[in-house]
């Protein structure tokens, strides 16, 4: 490429704000949250928007009746009796990790679609499991969300910057480096940045488009929102570790010292952990082949 990295962020910058395709955040998980967000829910009525949209009650009604959810006494027939089983936090996390399947797919073929949503799916699980023993949240909802979505803009870079992007792949192979280093040298910003862009764009809470941010290099993070940024960076180093890496990382990760020690996370804790990716990740094949 013949142009800086300022140049090249630069452009990248104003031409994120002025996409005027760009897919808008899912109008039907906004519309779970408003509902499932109430005092007191109303089941009927969460299950009747989840049926609007016939590809997601098909796919959620197929994974619902897997090994990992299924009734001993039988199958579940409907959205409804599922909800009523499974309860409102699953729910909303079956429905969040579908509608974002759909939202992007790679021209290029340089995101490979199952790998990467391997990736972002295992990642969100794990966030989830690493804060429930350390930190009490009463919004378990917006881990999962930054887990699931810190690397949309990967996608953002292969649509929108397919040159830049092939550049960036290029270069991290054959220097054998990783891809979020390459990225910063060659365009300015790596896709953690550009993830964030996307979210804010999309009116995701702030502590979510930090986190997502910064998830590369969490001592960077603002203060307030550092402990969620440490969770997705530990938690994406985690199951990297075991085999599920970025699009286009094939050596292996690196991570913040600070996270280990400000989320208290000791080394004789990882078989643990360990174990609960490869649950984590025995699930998330669920949710892909679904």
């Amino acid at each position: 490429m013949d142009k800086d990295s300022e140049t090249i962020k630069y452009e990248i910058l104003k031409k994120i704000q002025g996409i005027e395709n760009l897919p808008p955040f899912p109008d039907i998980i906004n519309r779970l949250n408003a509902e499932m967000n109430k005092e007191s829910i109303d089941l009927t009525a969460v299950s009747r928007i989840i049926e609007t949209d016939p590809s997601l009650t098909a796919h959620f009604l197929r994974l619902v009746n897997t090994a990992f959810y299924a009734p001993v006494d039988g199958r579940f027939t409907t959205v409804q009796q599922a909800l009523v089983r499974l309860g409102v936090p699953e729910t909303r996390k079956i429905c969040m990790t579908f509608a974002a399947m759909k939202i992007f797919e790679s021209p290029s073929g340089l995101v490979d679609h199952k790998k990467f949503w391997k990736h972002c799916i295992s990642t969100a699980l794990m966030s989830q499991s690493l804060v429930a023993s350390r930190r009490p949240v009463k919004d378990k909802n917006m881990i999962f969300t930054a887990g699931l979505l810190h690397d949309m803009g990967i996608y953002i870079l292969d649509i929108y910057f397919p040159e830049y992007y092939a550049k960036v792949r290029e270069v991290a192979e054959k220097e054998q480096r990783q891809v979020h280093e390459v990225e910063k040298e060659l365009l300015g910003m790596d896709h953690g940045e550009i993830s964030s862009l996307l979210l804010a764009k999309w009116g995701l809470p702030e502590v979510i488009y930090d986190a997502v941010e910064f998830h590369h290099e969490p001592d960077r993070c603002p203060q307030e929102t550092k402990w969620l940024c440490q969770v997705v960076h530990l938690s994406e180093f985690i199951v990297s570790d075991q085999g599920l890496s970025e699009p286009g990382d094939i050596f292996p990760t690196k991570s913040s010292e600070g996270a280990w020690y400000d989320l208290g996370v000791e080394i004789d804790e990882m078989i643990e952990l360990l174990d609960k990716v490869v649950s984590e990740i025995d699930k998330t094949e669920a949710f892909i082949n679904s």
